[in-house]
């Protein structure tokens, strides 16, 4: 089965690519397992490329093919990270990872042509059951099977839906108070201390689409 690992033609070409802690990851993803990050299709690797996304329009990238079976054990699947919470926008970017040297058997250069960006909402994996209690004590139909599938998937489903604003209320929290420090402003500003709040959620842009066009290797 063929795997993609994408970079920028800045870096050195590679004949095998070896397992490191990646330069650029989201907040919470794992930075200590060493690994190589794949795609299943270069789309997939660039939507993947991590938080800020730093591919535009005009960069030129450079694109490794690897055949890997799917029942190699040093493979790990988007699911599993998901899961395991060593990639909280798995869901999104059906990133892999490959924790062994890896073989390339093609190499290619692209540059990309054309990019569209869309906003997603990300949730860890073990916030599933809090999500499908808001869910069931607002009253919000949902198809059965989407039972089935992650929190981060749940949300694209609400996502231009008048529900899901009702969902993200319910993953808005109110922070704890603390008595001094509620004392002490109200003794400097002579009125209550606003109410803070924290997130079960992040909206985080991401690659959605994106165009290429073939660089012939010669006119590199």
């Amino acid at each position: 089965m063929k795997f993609y690992h994408v970079t920028k033609v800045d870096k050195e070409k590679q004949d095998i690519l070896i397992p490191r802690i990646p330069d650029v990851s989201m907040a919470d993803e794992d930075i200590s397992i060493k690994r190589i990050s794949l795609g299943r299709s270069i789309e997939n690797c660039l939507v993947g490329m991590g938080q800020p996304n730093n591919y535009c329009v005009g960069n030129y990238i450079r694109v490794y093919v690897a055949n890997i079976s799917i029942f190699d054990k040093s493979l790990i699947g988007w699911r599993e990270l998901y899961k395991n919470n060593l990639v909280p926008d798995a869901p999104i970017t059906h990133e892999y990872w490959y924790k062994e040297k890896l073989y390339v058997s093609e190499y290619h250069e692209y540059v990309i042509t054309e990019i569209t960006r869309r906003k997603c909402y990300i949730v860890n994996a073990d916030l599933k059951p809090k999500l499908l209690k808001i869910i069931s004590r607002n009253r919000i139909h949902m198809p059965f099977l989407l039972c089935f599938k992650t929190p981060v998937e749940i949300l694209e489903y609400f996502k231009g839906k008048c529900e899901l604003q009702l969902i993200l209320n319910g993953l808005t929290n109110e922070k704890a108070r603390n008595p001094q420090d509620e004392a002490m402003h109200r003794t400097m500003f002579n009125n209550q201390a606003p109410i803070e709040y924290f997130y079960d959620y992040r909206e985080l842009e991401y690659i959605y689409e994106v165009k290429l066009q073939k660089v012939p290797l010669d006119n590199r």
